[in-house]
């Protein structure tokens, strides 16, 4: 394993204050308890870091060469199993933390078979069950409610201005479109920091290069922006309402085709899970904190689904198309 002397010397250190947003569902060894954990946030911002520099790296080169590449390149900053990472993440607390499991609320309700549900319970499936004893959810899970912030400490050690900055980059993708912990592409776990605010002009430098084979911006990449709103839970309730019936309106009840396209597995109320493999979504929900306000977001990234299967891919696509074209006539104005 390769030695780094830099380790011990010439160690520079960034730190940001960052407020959570949504409900922040991040375990640790019991997965329903609330941690902060570090090796969680180093795999968040490696996700990120492909999906910003994996694309120019490989479509510079050639293919089986690019990959190589892209391999060398993320292993010069987060490590791999023959180098160490050049980065420490620490995550501290501003004040003391009180993880809860109490309900969340309910979002914008609509009807499924005479029962009024809310589009925060939709979204939060999975972390809660209902118990019949008070007709309601139970939250399984424990949370680091929204208000509550954690200082994160970088501790770069020796990385040069590029690699830096690429980081820096990635953290400021990660904080406009991504979250910590469970259901961040539900709009769970997203935080806020003003250092790390990222213009439209920087969004749409991100939409240069051809689709990938995973999960990556592209010149195919959307961005969709709903009105402003006073509550985190208004603001993702408008883009939960507005994802989960773009879904719905691809194909009639009891269909999966279409849906299983756009993600899976799909698990029904009679616990019958419809998988054609693994897959998530290529939607990602997102809350910003804008002023004293808040505005849901959804970001669009699909990638080349199906490998070299081209008619796999060409439906997948067009369930996509579908889905963007829904969420347009459902609110969401594209950057």
């Amino acid at each position: 394993m390769e030695y780094i002397l830099a380790r011990y010397k010439n160690v520079e250190k960034l730190d940001y204050t960052l407020e959570i947003v949504t409900p922040l569902f991040l375990g640790g060894a019991d997965p329903l308890k609330a941690e902060l954990r570090t090796p969680s946030l180093k795999g968040v911002l490696r996700f990120w870091w492909r999906a910003v520099y994996g694309p120019q790296i490989i479509q510079n080169r050639q293919k089986n060469v690019g990959v190589e590449e892209l391999k060398k390149r993320e292993a010069e900053i987060f490590g791999s199993q023959d180098s160490k990472s050049k980065i420490g993440i620490a995550v501290s607390t501003v004040d003391k933390l009180e993880p809860t499991n109490k309900r969340l609320p309910k979002g914008i309700e609509y009807s499924v078979k005479n029962h009024r549900l809310g589009i925060i319970d939709y979204l939060s499936y999975g972390l809660s069950k209902y118990e019949r004893e008070i007709r309601d959810i139970k939250y399984i899970k424990e949370y680091i409610p929204p208000s509550n912030s954690l200082i994160l400490t970088l501790y770069l050690y020796g990385l040069n201005e590029n690699k830096k900055n690429e980081l820096i980059k990635t953290l400021k993708i990660l904080h406009r479109f991504g979250g910590l912990g469970a259901r961040t592409r539900n709009g769970f776990g997203n935080l806020y920091c003003k250092e790390l605010e990222l213009s439209d002009t920087e969004i749409k430098e991100l939409y240069k290069y051809e689709m990938s084979n995973f999960t990556a911006f592209s010149k195919n990449t959307k961005v969709f922006f709903f009105p402003m709103r006073n509550t985190w839970h208004e603001a993702l309730s408008d883009v939960g309402l507005a994802y989960r019936k773009a879904r719905l309106s691809l194909e009639a009840k009891h269909s999966y085709e279409q849906r299983g396209l756009i993600a899976t597995p799909i698990v029904q109320a009679q616990n019958r899970e419809i998988s054609r493999g693994r897959h998530a979504k290529p939607f990602f929900l997102h809350v910003n904190k804008v002023g004293n306000g808040y505005q849901g977001q959804i970001l669009f990234m699909p990638y080349k689904f199906g490998g070299d299967n081209n008619k796999l891919f060409d439906k997948y696509y067009k369930a996509c198309e579908n889905m963007v074209k829904n969420i347009k006539e459902r609110g969401g104005q594209e950057l």
